[in-house]
């Protein structure tokens, strides 16, 4: 608070501006308590945005990513929306496209796929932040299995959250609303993108879907 008054002093220099404490006056019959802070603080938010005459605009609070794997199959976080992205359109789409590994064997479903939110972010990751918390191995931030000592670490430090999908859970394959199963040999693959989209209001619809351009 002492910074916005400050702030605003140098360019309204007439401005009183009156605060609220947690203490009861007895002069003063109205006082906030601590659990009110925060409704409070986007009433005086948004009166400085109004008399300072600023753009707003909506931009995402988290990082949202998808896992895959690295090396010795060891799962590292790949992110496809970083936090501060803005929500500039009706319907914002952030999503990521990795492949599947096809053979003989008839596949008709995917088991634990996982969708995480973050505060870390892609130049976050790329400057090693919180290396002595997380687990890098080269450029890659792991963040390993449900329940082992690298997902530990990733929830502690960089507040990993499974936002979507984790254990028994499945994804399935569907053509003109029917399930199919997919095969081919060893070596084909197929191309898909996981997601979501977002509208400027913050609403979100998580989505997986073919790559029909490349399959």
């Amino acid at each position: 608070m002492d910074y916005i008054r400050s702030s605003l002093a140098i360019e309204f220099p007439k401005l009183e501006i009156l605060t609220f404490e947690n203490n009861v006056r007895d002069n003063d019959p109205h006082h906030i308590q601590f659990f009110e802070a925060s409704t409070y603080a986007v009433s005086v938010g948004g009166a400085i945005v109004a008399m300072k005459d600023y753009s707003v605009d909506a931009v995402l609070s988290y990082s949202y990513g998808t896992w895959l794997y690295h090396g010795d199959y060891r799962k590292h976080l790949k992110l496809f929306a970083n936090r501060g992205d803005l929500l500039s359109e009706e319907q914002n789409r952030f999503a990521i496209e990795a492949t599947i590994n096809l053979g003989p064997t008839e596949l008709d479903h995917l088991e634990g796929d996982e969708m995480f939110s973050t505060i870390i972010n892609s130049e976050e990751i790329a400057q090693h932040r919180y290396a002595d918390q997380v687990t890098y191995e080269g450029d890659w931030l792991i963040i390993g299995e449900e329940g082992d000592s690298d997902r530990r670490r990733a929830k502690e430090a960089i507040d990993l959250r499974v936002v979507a999908g984790g254990r028994s859970t499945e994804i399935q394959f569907l053509y003109n609303n029917n399930r199919v199963a997919l095969s081919g040999t060893y070596g084909d693959v197929i191309f898909f993108e996981e997601g979501f989209v977002v509208d400027k209001n913050g609403v979100a619809d998580l989505f997986f879907s073919n790559v029909k351009e490349k399959n």
